[in-house]
């Protein structure tokens, strides 16, 4: 099931960042571009840290910082064909976080590669560690990965060179390249091709025997063991997962009902501000914790340190929630039809939906989503205490808790 959800949830995953973008978006500070298509020219520089979001998106140029690139449909509903293509021809001096659905890296990254595509191909030298889930994943023949590289995938070929060490958990691998570090593999089947050269050791997890071409070099020798079964493992967590789940549907409608302002109010903020929600999220995240602490120096100052824990917690609980609606919204087309964000229980388990699934991804970017989700909605909590932001339309008068449950247009 785990292997799957990098490709059937791919959608979502490249959708999660365009949440931070409103439709009209207002001129800012931060490095954010959302276009139809971005095309940076061969002579072209980006000198800073730059966030893009388009439906294609190609690199003939260099970027001298961090790139975050995602590529795909602004919602559901509007993909054609050829959307979702990355193409990188020019060099990156950062780190590159990149989402769509084929990403093809055939200039140099400096440092570390992070990408969930359906498609991911790389060509080039990669300075640090690389992290992918998708479906197919292949490093070339002049592709070089500096630091380790760890991949879930449908199928895998290596016909490069990876200097640390290989994890890979796939359902088919191919290895006809170099790897100086040990090599370990998780699969239905296992091929070892004549070019294959591994410094370490390589240990196969996989029920079919592994029978490595007779030119292939093993230095550190070959283990293989039946897997692991973990049938026991996945239902507890499948169960546990479905259970909070519920428990989250119930809370979220439980807050939708009684405080249908606030819930509106929330989502504005994060959907009209969305780095000033994500900064105060931030800063309320990482400073309350120690302030807490503070107060419980002293005898007086216990309740407000009780208080204060209460309500960042909930703070932390609810947040998903804001983030949650806003992000289905997006999906849905909702933000254009519908300006003023009324709660919907629809809505909610779309968003939820995916914060949950999301927990079945591999750790960086499970971890990766829920602190979105919790910082943004923490955030859009923290600052709908001012009120609507300006200069937006005033929140309805006549909105109600009946109106807050009842599905947009």
């Amino acid at each position: 099931m785990k292997r799957c959800l990098p490709t059937t949830l791919l959608a979502a995953l490249c959708a999660l960042p365009a949440i931070a973008a409103p439709a009209n978006p207002e001129p800012s500070a931060f490095p954010f571009i959302q276009a139809e298509t971005f095309r940076l020219a061969n002579a072209e520089v980006i000198v800073g840290e730059q966030w893009i979001l388009a439906r294609n998106i190609l690199l003939d140029g260099d970027a001298r910082d961090d790139l975050f690139l995602f590529a795909g449909a602004s919602r559901l509903g509007l993909t054609t064909a050829g959307a979702g293509t990355m193409t990188l021809n020019g060099s990156i001096g950062g780190n590159l976080w990149a989402a769509g659905q084929s990403i093809e890296i055939h200039g140099p990254v400096e440092h570390h590669v992070r990408t969930a595509a359906q498609l991911l191909r790389i060509d080039s030298r990669i300075g640090g560690n690389l992290y992918s889930a998708a479906s197919t994943v292949s490093l070339d023949t002049n592709s070089i990965v500096i630091g380790s590289a760890r991949v879930l995938a449908d199928y895998f070929i290596l016909r490069g060179t990876v200097d640390g060490n290989l994890h890979i958990t796939a359902r088919e691998v191919r290895i006809d390249g170099i790897v100086h570090g040990s090599v370990f593999v998780k699969a239905d089947k296992i091929t070892i091709l004549s070019n294959t050269r591994i410094n370490g050791t390589l240990t196969c997890e996989t029920a079919m025997a592994v029978m490595p071409d007779r030119q292939a070099v093993i230095t550190g020798g070959l283990t293989q063991r039946e897997p692991v079964s973990n049938d026991t493992f996945s239902m507890l967590q499948v169960l546990t997962t479905f259970l909070a789940f519920i428990g989250a549907i119930l809370a979220g409608i439980f807050f939708f009902v009684f405080t249908p302002r606030y819930v509106v109010r929330s989502t504005l903020w994060m959907e009209a501000c969305p780095w000033r929600t994500l900064l105060v999220g931030l800063a309320a995240f990482l400073l309350a914790p120690f302030a807490i602490l503070f107060m419980f120096a002293s005898l007086l100052g216990i309740p407000l340190a009780l208080v204060t824990g209460t309500l960042y917690g909930l703070g932390i609980y609810l947040g998903r929630f804001i983030a949650a609606l806003s992000l289905a919204r997006l999906l849905t087309g909702a933000r254009q039809r519908q300006p003023i964000p009324l709660p919907s229980p629809r809505l909610l388990l779309m968003g939820i939906s995916f914060f949950y699934l999301a927990t079945f991804l591999p750790d960086f970017l499970s971890d990766a989503i829920w602190f979105w989700f919790t910082i943004t909605g923490m955030g859009g909590l923290i600052l709908a205490v001012r009120g609507t932001p300006a200069p937006l339309l005033a929140e309805p008068a006549a909105l109600t808790a009946k109106d807050s449950l009842s599905p947009p247009p």
